[in-house]
């Protein structure tokens, strides 16, 4: 059972010596020149969605998953989340569904193939929505601020990660 970033960071790595296609989009595990600076990279800003997430059980929407790496993350620590994304990745989503079952319970975790801009959303729905590495690719922005403040309960939080500051 995955209770830390720690405990699953570990588990992740041996995913990334298996897959591939994740061990090229992490760069990482490939790359002994790459690895530490890779490694902590990820690391620190995964530890920083987790320690921002404060409130046990929330329900999370991780807007611009990618490959889920985040979005399972937080299901095996408690909480539910949903993961959205427009990008290829969905379509290796169930394979790392596969793997990160055998490690904790999933079953509060979902994943959807959706544009935010076409799609229907509930208000006051998520305590939390995460972009990381997300905002700088939703045109036009106003338009995902109002989508993602509309769908935050009150007093929710979005917490944003971008690679460039």
């Amino acid at each position: 059972m995955v209770k830390n970033l720690d405990q699953f960071f570990e588990l992740f790595e041996a995913e990334l010596r298996t897959n591939s296609e994740l061990t090229g989009y992490h760069r990482f595990t490939n790359s002994e020149k790459m690895y530490d600076f890779r490694k902590a990279y990820i690391k620190q800003r995964m530890q920083y969605v987790v320690d921002n997430v404060s409130k046990p059980n929330s329900k999370i929407w991780d807007v611009g998953c990618g490959f889920g790496t985040t979005s399972i993350l937080l299901a095996l620590l408690g909480h539910e989340v949903v993961g959205t994304t427009l990008e290829f990745y969905y379509n290796s989503i169930d394979e790392r569904i596969k793997y990160w079952e055998q490690f904790g319970d999933l079953s509060k975790l979902s994943f959807a193939y959706e544009n935010i801009y076409t799609q229907d959303h509930r208000e006051d729905e998520f305590d939390y929505v995460i972009a990381q590495d997300t905002l700088h690719h939703l045109e036009p922005f106003s338009d995902a601020v109002h989508i993602i403040y509309k769908t935050l309960k009150k007093g929710g939080e979005l917490i944003a990660v971008e690679e460039n500051g």
